[in-house]
């Protein structure tokens, strides 16, 4: 039901330095669904827990420090800049790596408690220096400078840590609103899954679901892209472009879709979720100004946007509704981008609107995250008349896109390279002062690693290169991506590695000098599922879906 997710690899890192591998596996599974702990909804589909913790955040500013959430509020700093790793690690990354470690001690004996705790001390401890910072000061100073040695001993931030666990007792704030059901295990631990019966190799019918597949354009894509890795969401949009694409053109189509300026995904998979983020925030305030009455209601119940939006975003309502039009709006989203996500996630809300405003906080719940997957009132072709009046709604109302994208959205690592593996070390762990080291963890396995290329066959002669000056050697630039603004290295066809021996790593019609081929993205009509379409009538993007 988790699988593997971001974030749990160095939890497991931690346990591997003190315990043997089977002991680290059984610890990993006890703070995963133990009462004290119970990280699994923190790594479920849709983050529950993450979500409850943040506003639960909120609600601590507020009443604890309502000067710097004023201040963090004109700056426009949300919350779910820099708590995501708070929470979800317990600070590891975050602090210098001795306080983690005493922070570990503490959470592992009391449980969830020192999270809310924690956080509202850093906050607090910090305090006269964040009111003088302007928003990229807070985010560069709450994601990074945090790790660098504090001018307090360890000692010292710990009294800290109890005294803000006394504070927040004694005004019952430390720790959140019970959970809900979302974020607790619904299937047995440790069965393996049933493999299913033979089928036909052509897909369902348009109005089912697609088969569960295992992916294979997934787990290569999280060794090309070694920043994203593999993250929960990526296997069903790979699992849609398998359906209609072959598997190497699958695997370009999904890579097309993470750094391809139109769609630009990777930022919605990176650690810290930035760009799913700043649609969540875009949309709160398409709410506030298109649909006050629904926002003010779910104000009251106390619905928040992140509940239902994150496979709205991520996944482009991947599950979210019914099959036959969630492949319409991909059909819209592959050819107009990002705007259709703004856009549709307005529609629903406005459709159902009178429904909604007579529901209350688990109606809201159970409606936008499980029934709007059931067959609506409305056929697809009506959703879609809807989807095009949302969209030219928001664009004359200036709400169609969010806020330009920060940085940290873009990928900073050349893509395709392998990783090098580091010089044999000490199998006892570094002092208490240096991180750990990157390690592969047995207790949380990722994506294997790629072969090496093989060698020169015996007899062949080994061609020297000439000098050239350093710089990186990557995969092949994307189709159409040749002008990629400076956020990586210009790509090459190919490169040779020090023997001499060619590394073609890229089909040739992805390479910047070999002719686009006439391929999916270049047929009439959708750019996967190849339904009809009528012609674009301006530059400006539209959805066209018919």
């Amino acid at each position: 039901e988790v699988g593997y997710c971001q974030g749990m690899s160095e939890i497991a890192a931690v346990l591997l330095m003190f315990l043997p591998e089977e002991d680290a596996f059984w610890a990993l599974a006890q703070l995963m669904v133990g009462d004290r702990h119970s990280m699994h909804g923190f790594f479920v589909p849709g983050f529950p827990k993450l979500l409850r913790f943040q506003r639960h955040h909120e609600r601590v500013l507020q009443r604890a420090l309502p000067d710097l959430r004023k201040h963090m509020d004109e700056e426009q700093m949300s919350t779910g800049i820099y708590s995501p790793k708070w929470f979800l690690q317990c600070f590891l990354g975050r602090t210098p790596f001795s306080l983690t470690l005493k922070l570990w001690d503490a959470y592992v004996l009391d449980g969830e408690r020192v999270l809310t705790a924690m956080a509202y001390t850093i906050l607090k401890v910090h305090r006269k220096r964040l009111l003088k910072l302007p928003l990229e000061g807070l985010r560069e100073f709450l994601q990074d400078s945090l790790a660098q040695p504090w001018a307090l001993e360890d000692e010292a931030v710990l009294r800290h840590l109890r005294a803000s666990m006394t504070q927040l007792r004694r005004m019952r704030c430390d720790l959140p609103p019970p959970a809900g059901p979302e974020e607790f295990p619904t299937r047995p631990l440790g069965l393996e899954p049933v493999s299913p019966a033979p089928g036909p190799l052509l897909p369902s019918p348009a109005s089912e679901p697609p088969p569960r597949l295992e992916e294979p354009a997934s787990p290569a894509y999280s060794v090309y892209d070694t920043e994203v890795g593999y993250c929960q969401g990526m296997s069903e949009i790979a699992a849609v472009l398998l359906m209609f694409l072959p598997e190497e053109d699958a695997f370009w189509a999904l890579a097309q879709l993470m750094v391809g300026d139109r769609h630009s995904m990777h930022g919605f998979f990176v650690p810290g979720f930035p760009k799913l983020l700043r649609f969540q925030r875009h949309h709160e305030r398409v709410l506030q100004r298109a649909l006050p009455d629904l926002r003010k209601h779910m104000d009251e119940e106390q619905m928040s946007t992140g509940i239902y939006s994150p496979k709205w975003f991520l996944q482009c309502f991947l599950g979210r509704t019914p099959f036959s039009l969630t492949l319409k709006l991909w059909d819209a989203y592959v050819l107009d981008g990002e705007r259709v996500l703004t856009a549709m996630a307005y529609t629903i809300l406005k459709v159902h609107r009178k429904r909604l405003l007579k529901l209350p906080l688990e109606g809201l719940r159970e409606f936008l995250q499980d029934s709007l997957a059931q067959p609506w009132a409305l056929e697809d072709e009506a959703v879609l008349r809807h989807l095009r009046a949302s969209m030219t709604q928001l664009r004359r109302m200036r709400c169609d896109l969010p806020p330009p994208a920060g940085p940290e959205e873009f990928p900073t690592r050349p893509l395709g390279l392998e990783p090098v593996s580091p010089a044999p070390g000490p199998l006892l762990p570094s002092p208490a002062s240096e991180p750990p080291p990157r390690v592969e963890e047995p207790a949380s396995p990722g994506p294997a690693a790629r072969p090496e290329p093989p060698g020169p066959p015996p007899g062949q002669a080994i061609v020297q290169l000439a000098p050239q000056p350093r710089r990186w050697n990557s995969l092949p630039t994307l189709p159409g991506q040749q002008g990629g603004a400076g956020r990586r290295p210009r790509d090459t066809a190919g490169f040779k590695t020090e023997n001499g021996v060619s590394f073609h790593l890229a089909p040739a019609w992805a390479t910047p000098e070999a002719p686009r081929r006439t391929g999916p993205w270049s047929t009439p009509g959708t750019p996967i599922t190849r339904s009809p379409q009528p012609p674009r009538d301006d530059a400006r993007t539209r959805c066209t879906t018919r």
